[in-house]
């Protein structure tokens, strides 16, 4: 499955919203093979978009970090069902 995500910049600060929580698995791991195969330098924008009117000075700066894993939500908190012997009710 290929992912293709193209971002205006008018919408940098947008969330995604996903309808069908059974395709949040299959995007994340596309995201994820996607993030892998760019090589070991991450660039991104840093949010900075705040909650309130006066905190929405939006400056969309680029930052680059080196890329040292990459592990989807879905397979964090698989490990972790598998580590937490009781269950929380």
């Amino acid at each position: 499955m290929a992912l293709a995500c193209y971002v205006s910049l008018n919408r940098l600060n947008y969330h995604v919203v996903i309808s069908n929580p059974d395709d949040v698995a299959k995007y994340e791991d596309a995201f994820a093979e996607e993030l892998k195969s760019r090589g070991n330098d991450f660039k991104y924008y840093k949010d900075q978009y705040g909650e309130h009117p006066d905190e929405r000075k939006v400056k969309n700066e680029e930052i680059v970090e080196k890329l040292e894993s990459v592990e989807t939500l879905t397979n964090i908190f698989g490990n972790l069902k598998k580590t937490v012997s009781r269950e929380i009710p």
